[in-house]
């Protein structure tokens, strides 16, 4: 079973403090045409991402001038990564994800995994940590996997990057229509419906995947069938099958990536 403790330490750092710790105030300040907005929504995200993988890596490698080198790496090139984030103007989302992952890639590659962990975390691991293999071969990439299929996939879905509704839908396939139901229950019942899939395919219980399919139309079509506008109505059917599609395909795709990366 592979594990590569500090490929995984990075990315768990960098899905924290890029999704959960930044808020949708700071992601809109960075890109703001404001000089001043800008330069503070950065100040204020590079800190906060910059605490985030300091308290990932510090407690659980041992200090040493590698570890700040890499520290020091990881930080300085996601907030010059961020700096330049509002040039791009194709795929934005997708396009600096994909620098931010490969450049910390490329710092895993150089450094190779070369680190000592900390005594008391290996304890730890061997004590307590390894029940948890009970439910999961790796459970480390298995909980960083449930990290990415909630905001960062929620975030992807949200760019409308993969594919273009036009002016169908201005929202995302995780918020429903606000005039019928709360934004945040739609964001949750994608996080849900990802969850389980998610679950369902450690679990080999591929079929079971399709009564949540099945669920999730039994509860939407109805409202969409009732919707007297006939362009609209075809509208949403397209808009409720490729958000549900994709949200299932995110899923899968983060599951095969870490059968490859070490789940057996």
């Amino acid at each position: 079973m592979t594990f590569h403790p500090l490929l995984f330490l990075l990315l768990l750092g960098h899905v924290i403090g890029d999704f959960y710790v930044q808020t949708d105030k700071m992601s809109k300040d960075k890109c703001s045409d404001n000089k001043k907005t800008r330069r503070k929504g950065l100040a204020i995200h590079g800190l906060c991402y910059t605490l985030v993988m300091a308290m990932v890596l510090f407690p659980v490698v041992q200090f040493s001038l590698r570890l700040v080198c890499i520290f020091l790496a990881v930080s300085i090139s996601h907030l010059a990564l961020d700096s330049v984030k509002r040039l791009i103007k194709w795929k934005p989302f997708i396009v600096d994800q994909i620098l931010h992952i490969a450049t910390i890639f490329l710092i895993w590659i150089i450094f190779n995994d070369d680190i000592i962990i900390w005594t008391y975390i290996a304890e730890l691991n061997s004590n307590i940590f390894h029940r948890i293999s009970l439910l999961s071969e790796n459970p480390y990439w298995t909980l960083l996997g449930v990290l990415v299929i909630l905001r960062p996939v929620g975030y992807l879905i949200k760019s409308n990057e993969i594919w273009n509704f036009g002016s169908i839908v201005e929202t995302s396939p995780d918020e429903t229509d606000p005039n019928k139901v709360s934004p945040n229950a739609g964001r949750m019942i994608g996080y849900l419906e990802r969850l389980i899939v998610f679950f369902l395919l450690l679990s080999n219980a591929l079929g079971a995947i399709g009564f949540v399919i099945t669920a999730k139309a039994a509860i939407r079509f109805p409202e969409i069938i009732n919707e007297p506008d006939k362009t609209q109505k075809r509208n949403h059917v397209e808009y409720f099958l490729i958000g549900t599609l994709l949200s299932m395909v995110c899923a899968f795709v983060v599951y095969l990536l870490l059968r490859i990366t070490g789940i057996n």
